[in-house]
């Protein structure tokens, strides 16, 4: 029988790091190794293990001891091998099917997004250390160019051979040195792509979350079950993300901020999703002065559907609350979008954020990977 929706539900609400972040049972050999994953199958003669990607049988006059975990850890495993079964398929109740969608978008995004640290993190190790190790690198390179350019090879070819060998290794610790770090930028930047993707899908989860139609009066425990872990599994997703409640004035539909722009500017914008960049005025692009890198020219897509021409600038940083985004791209205008405030808080900056607003309390939360 094909599993269901509730045990594919349960499984990955149990497992987000998928089935071999769960060890249930430990057997130990008589060779001193120890073996971990889900007995599934005991004999007299035999025990088989199976570890979410595999799995063994083991003969009992080989096994020493078993130290089995926990109902839940087992409970778990299994699902979570249920669940690999269902990553091409599945069921949902009728009207689910864009729920159950949603939920698999955000799930995959979020385990793209585990992966994404671990190359993150083994990038950084390799790359321990800061820019100031490659200058010295390079420095030290050029001191044994000029020994080895001033050197007399006839007079002492054995200092000379040293020499070349020291300037060798010199450029391959370079070479390696670069390429450590290039791959560490690569890293850094393919993290935060993969953090922006999971962010997008879970938002869609969210909001496909709210929209879930109301199990009918006769609906059977599997459908009403199906919702219930629909929750369960948008709760587990919740605790990836701070939620921060951010001071904003409330003006007809729109929400005001207090921006710092590079830890030291301080401009009220007016939080706009259908702005493509954060657009500040010719006045606080003059504050900011040359730590603003100008990057061109281009077009600014305003909430309106105008697209107005502006001067493109990197701002180092952009603060809201304690959120913060670095290297965020603003547009700048000649005057303020309205008269109260300096600019826009555009999608360069809420990209990088979840967004909940609350028209009633007229409260506005961003949330951010923790």
């Amino acid at each position: 029988m094909r599993p269901s929706a509730r045990a594919f539900l349960f499984a990955a609400a149990l497992l987000p790091a998928g089935p071999a972040a769960v060890r249930a049972d430990t057997v130990r050999l008589a060779n001193g190794r120890e073996m971990k994953g889900l007995i599934t199958s005991e004999t007299p003669d035999a025990v088989t293990l199976d570890f979410g990607y595999g799995s063994v049988t083991l003969q009992r006059a080989d096994v020493v001891s078993i130290r089995r975990s926990g109902l839940a850890k087992r409970r778990a495993l299994r699902l979570a091998k249920e669940l690999e079964d269902l990553r091409d398929g599945g069921d949902a109740p009728e009207g689910g099917e864009a729920l159950l969608a949603a939920y698999r978008r955000a799930a995959q995004a979020r385990e793209r997004l585990q992966d994404a640290r671990a190359r993150e993190s083994d990038a950084a190790d390799v790359a321990a250390g800061d820019d100031s190790r490659l200058a010295r690198l390079v420095s030290d390179h050029r001191a044994v160019a000029e020994r080895l350019a001033s050197a007399d090879r006839a007079a002492d070819p054995e200092g000379y051979n040293r020499l070349v060998d020291e300037y060798n290794s010199g450029a391959a610790a370079i070479q390696a040195r670069q390429m450590a770090l290039a791959q560490r930028r690569l890293a850094d930047a393919d993290l935060v792509e993969r953090g922006r993707d999971y962010l997008s899908a879970y938002q869609d989860f969210r909001r496909a979350f709210r929209r879930r139609p109301k199990p009918a009066a006769g609906a059977s425990r599997d459908d009403r079950d199906f919702y219930d872990l629909m929750r369960d599994a948008l709760a587990g997703m919740d605790g990836d993300f701070s939620r921060e409640k951010v001071e904003a004035e409330r003006q007809g539909p729109h929400w005001i901020v207090t921006a710092l722009l590079d830890g030291r500017v301080r401009a009220r914008l007016l939080v706009d999703t259908g702005a493509s960049l954060v657009v500040i005025s010719r006045a606080v692009a003059d504050r900011l002065g040359p730590d603003a890198v100008v990057r061109g020219k281009g077009l600014a897509s305003l909430a309106d559907g105008r697209r107005v021409p502006t001067q493109i600038l990197e701002l180092p940083s952009v603060e809201v609350g304690r959120n913060r985004a670095e290297r965020v791209l603003a547009g700048v205008m000649p005057d303020a979008p309205q008269a109260g405030v300096d600019g826009l808080l555009g999608m360069s900056f809420l990209s990088r954020f979840g967004l909940d607003t609350d028209p009633k309390s007229g409260a506005i939360y961003l949330r951010r990977l923790k």
